[in-house]
């Protein structure tokens, strides 16, 4: 599989579960708060299995598993990720 830029996952706001299992985009720079992801290939059960994985290892980088939903061919995994708290601010 080729790497897949962080410009065009920014883009279509989509990438597979095989990319980001794979490691084969840098989701640290995605510039938004939500991201779907998708498994296409396989059975339904693997499917889902993959899009789990995917949300474990995101959990990890600060992301949030919201749902998982059938879509056309495919099983689909919508993620949030949270929010960081600003640092709180020093008096001048």
């Amino acid at each position: 599989m080729a790497r897949v830029s962080p410009e065009h996952v920014a883009n279509v706001r989509v990438v597979t579960a095989a990319t980001v299992l794979a490691e084969e985009c840098d989701l640290g720079a995605y510039p938004h708060r939500h991201l779907a992801v998708v498994a296409q290939a396989g059975f339904h059960g693997e499917n889902l299995a993959q899009l789990l994985a995917v949300a474990d290892l995101l959990a990890e980088r600060g992301w949030d598993l919201l749902t998982v939903s059938q879509l056309g061919g495919g099983l689909h995994a919508f993620l949030r990720r949270r929010e960081v708290a600003p640092a709180p601010r020093t008096p001048v």
